[in-house]
C-alpha cells in the first residue's frame, strides 16, 4: 500500500506549522499542571501523606488524574489532528486532483489516518519522560503504566478511525471536526446515561436497554473511568483494559476498512448528493425559519447565519442541550424545593447555618462559579471571532465597502455573541432569581451578581472584540484572547492553593468566577456583617484565611473596578482603530493642502464670484 507520499507530505506541512511544536509543549504543561493542582489540593486540605501508605495513596490518585486527563486528550484531541484530513482537500478544491492521482482510496484514507496519528503520537510521546520520572520517584508499578498507555493507543486508534469517516463525509474541516467530536461525545455519554440514569428514570426501558449499553460502554474509556473510583467493576483492572482495546481495535479496522473501501463512492456522494433524497426532504423539514432582514443586516447575519451547521446537527445539537437542560433543572430543584419549604415556615430573614436555605445559596454560589469558569472563555472566544473569520473567509473587503461605520459593525457583532450565549446567561439569571424568591439569595446579592455578570460580560466582549480586529485569522485571534481570559478565570483558585497563614480572598480580585461567588450573598450574610463575624462562604470552600465583610467588598469592589477600566479603555481602542486594523481607507487631512476657503480668505479674494 502506497501511502508513504501523503504522510510524507503531511509531516513536512506539520513540521513548518509553529503549532505543532506548541501542542508536544502543552502536553507536558497539561500534566504539569494536573500534579500541581493535585499538590495545592493535598496542601490546602491537608491530605495525610507523612506515611508510606499516605504517599502511596496520594501517588494512586495523582496518576489516576493523569490517566483521566490523557483519555480525554485522546477523545478530543485526535479529531483534531485526523478529521481535517480528507475534508481540507475537499474544502481546498485539490480532493479531484488527489483522485486523479494513482493512488487508490485505501491508500489515501491510511495516508491522512496514518499523517494524524502520528502528530497526535508526537504529543503523546512528549508526556512520557515525566510519566516515567514520576512513576519512579511514586513507586507506581511499571506494569500499569503499560497497560495505561495500550489503552490510551487503542482509545486514540478508535477515535481517529471516527474523525478520518467522519472526514470523508464532511464538506470543510470545521464540520469534520464538529461531526467527530459528536459522535466521540455519543460514544461516551450514551452507553452511560442508558447504564445508570435510564434504569432510575424510566425502570421497565431500562431493563431493556441497559445490558445492551453495557456492551457498549466496555468499549470505551469511560469503563475504565467508571473502575477506577470503584462505581463499576466487572472483573480486574486487566481485563477492564483489554475488553476495551479488543472492542476498540476491533470496531476501529472496521470502520477504516469500511471508509476504504467505500471512498470514492463517499466522495461522489458528498459532491453530488447522490441517493440522499431522504437526507434533503429531512433537511427541508427541520431548516430553520429566518424573519426578514430589516435595517440591521449585520445582526440578522450574525443571529440566524448556521456557521456551517447543517439543520439536523443543529437539531441534535438542541436536542443535546435540551437533555442537559432537563438533567440541570431536575437537579436544582431538587436543592430548591427544601428551601421553599423552609421559606413557607419561617419568612425572610437570617436563620441557622444549617438552613436549607444556606445549603441552596451554596448550591447557587458553587453552579454560578463553575459556569463562570467557562462562560467567559466562551465569550471572549466568539467575540474574537467576529471580524477574523470575516477575514478568514474574504467577505471583510465587501463589508467594509458598505456605507456601515465601524462603531456600527462592531455593535452588531457584538450584539451577535451575546446572542449565540443568551442560553447561558438566562440560566444563570433564572438560577440567582430562584434563590432571590427562595430567601437563599439576598436583595443586595442579586443586584451585585447581576452587576458582576454584566461587567465580566463587557471585558470579555471588548477583549474579543480588540484581539478580533488585529488578527490574521482565527487561530491568531484565538491565541491572543483564550489564554489571558482563561488564565483571568482560574485565578480564583489561587486562594485555595496558599497556606493558611498567607492566603487572602483577595488574590482572586481577577477571576469573574470568584467575584460571582462572593457577589451572591446570603440574608444570614449580610447579618453576620453586621456582627463582625467571619464570612462563612469562605470557609465552606475551603478558604481560612478568617476574612471578613470588609475584604469580601473590598475584593468585589476593586474586581469590578479594574473591569470597569478595562473594558472602558479596550472599547474607547476598538472604536478608534477599527479603520486602521482592517485597513479600510481613511483621509488623511494633515498631509492635504488648504482647501479652496482658505486660500481665498487669505488672498481676500471672494470664493464666488459673481458676473
Amino acid at each position: 500500500m502506497r501511502f508513504g507520499p501523503i504522510v510524507w507530505r503531511e509531516l513536512i506541512v506539520a513540521a513548518r506549522k509553529p503549532s505543532t511544536y506548541a501542542g508536544r509543549v502543552g502536553s507536558v504543561v497539561v500534566l504539569l499542571l494536573v500534579v500541581g493542582g493535585l499538590e495545592a489540593v493535598a496542601a490546602s486540605f491537608a491530605w495525610e501523606r507523612s506515611t508510606i501508605a499516605g504517599q502511596h495513596q496520594f501517588a494512586l490518585r495523582s496518576f489516576g488524574a493523569l490517566v483521566v486527563v490523557l483519555s480525554l486528550l485522546a477523545m478530543m484531541a485526535v479529531p483534531g489532528q485526523v478529521a481535517p484530513g480528507i475534508a481540507t482537500e475537499r474544502e481546498k478544491k485539490s480532493l479531484d486532483a488527489l483522485l486523479t492521482t494513482p493512488l487508490n482510496g485505501a491508500e489515501i484514507v491510511a495516508g491522512k489516518f496514518a499523517a494524524g496519528m502520528l502528530r497526535y503520537a508526537t504529543d503523546l510521546l512528549a508526556g512520557v519522560p515525566f510519566i516515567l520520572a514520576i512513576t519512579f520517584v511514586w513507586g507506581i508499578d511499571v506494569r500499569l503504566v503499560l497497560l495505561t498507555y495500550a489503552g490510551l493507543i487503542a482509545t486514540a486508534f478508535a477515535s481517529g478511525t471516527l474523525a478520518v469517516w467522519a472526514s470523508a463525509r464532511a464538506r470543510d474541516a470545521r464540520r469534520a471536526v464538529g461531526y467527530s467530536l459528536l459522535l466521540l461525545l455519543a460514544w461516551g455519554y450514551l452507553p452511560f446515561m442508558s447504564v445508570f440514569v435510564l434504569p432510575r428514570i424510566w425502570p421497565r426501558l431500562g431493563r431493556w436497554v441497559a445490558p445492551v449499553m453495557s456492551w457498549f460502554l466496555d468499549s470505551g474509556p469511560v469503563s475504565v473511568l467508571m473502575y477506577l473510583p470503584g462505581v463499576m467493576r466487572r472483573g480486574s483492572l486487566a481485563g477492564t483494559v483489554g475488553r476495551m482495546i479488543a472492542w476498540e481495535v476491533s470496531g476501529g479496522l472496521i470502520l477504516l476498512a469500511w471508509t476504504s473501501w467505500r471512498f470514492r463512492a463517499i466522495c461522489r456522494a458528498a459532491e453530488d448528493r447522490e441517493g440522499r433524497r431522504w437526507l434533503r426532504k429531512v433537511r427541508a423539514l427541520s431548516a430553520a425559519r429566518r424573519p426578514p432582514c430589516g435595517d440591521d443586516p449585520i445582526l440578522w447575519y450574525e443571529m440566524y447565519n448556521t456557521r456551517g451547521v447543517g439543520p439536523i446537527m443543529r437539531r441534535v445539537g438542541q436536542g443535546i442541550g435540551a437533555v442537559f437542560a432537563v438533567v440541570f433543572a431536575v437537579l436544582i430543584c431538587g436543592s430548591a424545593l427544601p428551601a421553599f419549604r423552609e421559606l413557607v415556615a419561617h419568612g425572610y430573614g437570617s436563620l441557622s447555618s444549617a438552613s436549607e436555605r444556606i445549603q441552596f445559596n451554596l448550591v447557587v454560589r458553587v453552579v454560578t462559579g463553575i459556569i463562570n469558569l467557562v462562560l467567559p472563555i466562551l465569550i471572549a472566544g466568539m467575540a474574537a471571532e467576529s471580524i477574523a473569520a470575516e477575514r478568514a473567509k474574504d467577505t471583510l473587503p465587501g463589508l467594509l465597502t458598505t456605507p456601515l461605520t465601524g462603531p456600527e459593525i462592531l455593535r452588531s457583532k457584538v450584539l451577535g455573541a451575546l446572542w449565540r450565549l443568551r442560553v447561558m446567561l438566562a440560566i444563570l439569571v433564572g438560577l440567582w432569581l430562584l434563590g432571590l424568591a427562595s430567601g437563599a439569595v439576598h436583595p443586595k446579592g442579586f443586584a451585585a451578581a447581576m452587576l458582576c455578570q454584566a461587567l465580566t460580560v463587557w471585558v470579555c466582549l471588548a477583549l474579543g472584540t480588540y484581539g478580533s480586529i488585529w488578527s490574521a485569522d482565527l487561530k491568531q485571534a484565538n491565541g491572543w484572547v483564550v489564554l489571558p481570559v482563561t488564565l483571568m478565570a482560574f485565578s480564583g483558585f489561587l486562594p485555595l492553593m496558599l497556606p493558611v497563614g498567607l492566603t487572602t480572598i483577595l488574590l482572586g480580585v481577577a477571576s469573574p468566577a470568584a467575584l460571582s461567588y462572593l457577589s451572591l450573598v446570603s440574608f444570614e450574610n449580610v447579618h453576620s456583617a453586621t456582627l463582625g463575624l467571619p464570612w462563612t462562604s469562605l470557609i465552606s470552600v475551603g478558604i481560612q484565611s478568617g476574612e471578613g465583610a470588609g475584604a469580601v467588598v473590598a475584593t468585589c469592589l476593586i474586581g469590578w473596578t479594574i473591569q470597569v477600566a478595562a473594558a472602558s479603555v479596550l472599547t474607547f481602542l476598538c472604536l478608534r482603530d477599527f479603520d486602521r486594523a482592517v485597513g479600510r481607507p481613511t483621509r488623511n487631512t494633515s498631509r492635504m493642502g488648504p482647501s479652496p476657503q482658505t486660500v481665498a480668505d487669505t488672498v481676500n479674494v471672494p470664493s464666488e464670484v459673481s458676473c
